[in-house]
């Protein structure tokens, strides 16, 4: 994230990318998750870069795209 962001935070640690690195501390398990965007273009892609990184290391990910209404709401549900 850009320092100047307004959600950036100097104390948070920051990992180097480490595709095996990554897979070992999964341990050769696999996740299945349902990441929910919004419906714009930028939204989505962002949600299909996340998931083509992700199962690299065997997160598998269902890419969802919903008007923003049904996505915070399917969020907050199903927490």
């Amino acid at each position: 994230m850009p320092v100047e962001h307004v959600l950036y935070n100097k104390d948070i640690q920051q990992y180097d990318f480490d595709l095996e690195k990554s897979k070992e501390l999964l341990n050769g398990n696999s996740y299945d998750f349902t990441l929910l965007t919004g419906n714009s273009n930028a939204e989505v892609r962002i949600g299909e870069l996340i998931k083509i990184n992700l199962e690299k290391v065997g997160i598998n990910v269902d890419v969802q795209s919903l008007d923003s209404k049904s996505r915070d709401g399917g969020a907050i549900k199903k927490r």
